[in-house]
């Protein structure tokens, strides 16, 4: 090996080290498939058509493109690239239009919005983290509330690839992952916190100080996340970016 390719090696093992020291110090304490018969075939067709609402946040990304994959762990991406059952871009406004669910396919789902081409409407320029993903699982397509992918649910989502993983115990394994996220990186956020529900911005469903203090958090948490990671990612830029860091964490 190269010594350029040994100080770049040592560097990054470095840098993660530093990361997870930082990050540390930073917290403070504080569905089945149907038989295949032409009558269930039919009949999921009769079914009301949903479609997937929300948005990525850090902070929120305008003109962002988002893609809707069936998780399928065969794949080094839990999903198959380059094969989504739907796809959309969010407005001017951040917001998800047109992701429809399919109809003839159950979760879970793999959301992933490619910030590469957006906006960061908070900043007006490209975002620091790229690509946000999160997991859509039966409940919460069922709960009919607005899906939002984060560094945090991009971090859970990671989680789940070097997991033993099971499609009937995905429901315990991504409350473990929120546990541990909430616990290790969460910034002093509340332990009730759930990234994958509570909305990090202000919503309709944002009606009481209780529920509007999660949403300021965990936006705060978001924030310091991403601004961790943007720091640490300037010295070694271009070679390692905040979602190469993210990915490592």
């Amino acid at each position: 090996m190269h010594n350029s390719s040994v100080v770049s090696l040592v560097s990054i093992q470095r840098l993660l080290v530093v990361l997870s020291l930082t990050l540390l110090a930073a917290c403070g304490g504080g569905s089945g498939g149907g038989s295949g018969s032409d009558s269930s075939t039919e009949q999921s067709l009769l079914q009301p058509q949903l479609f997937i609402a929300g948005a990525g946040i850090k902070g929120p990304l305008a003109f962002a493109t988002v893609e809707l994959y069936e998780l399928d762990a065969r794949f080094e991406e839990f999903y198959e690239p380059g094969n989504p059952l739907a796809a959309a871009t969010t407005n001017a406004y951040a917001e998800i239009n047109g992701l429809a669910v399919p109809a003839d396919i159950a979760p879970p789902y793999i959301l992933v919005i490619d910030g590469t081409n957006a906006i960061d409407r908070n900043t007006g320029v490209a975002p620091v983290i790229s690509k946000l993903v999160t997991i859509i699982t039966q409940e919460a397509l069922d709960s009919r509330k607005p899906v939002y992918a984060t560094p945090y649910t991009t971090l859970a989502d990671q989680m789940l690839k070097l997991s033993n993983f099971n499609e009937l115990s995905l429901g315990n394994d991504l409350a473990r992952f929120n546990q541990d996220i909430v616990q290790a990186i969460g910034f002093g956020i509340a332990a009730e916190t759930d990234i994958f529900t509570t909305p990090p911005i202000i919503t309709p469903d944002s009606t009481t100080s209780e529920k509007q203090q999660l949403v300021i958090n965990y936006r705060a948490a978001i924030e310091a996340l991403s601004s961790l990671l943007y720091k640490m990612s300037l010295p070694f830029a271009p070679t390692i970016t905040t979602d190469m860091l993210l990915e490592l964490l």
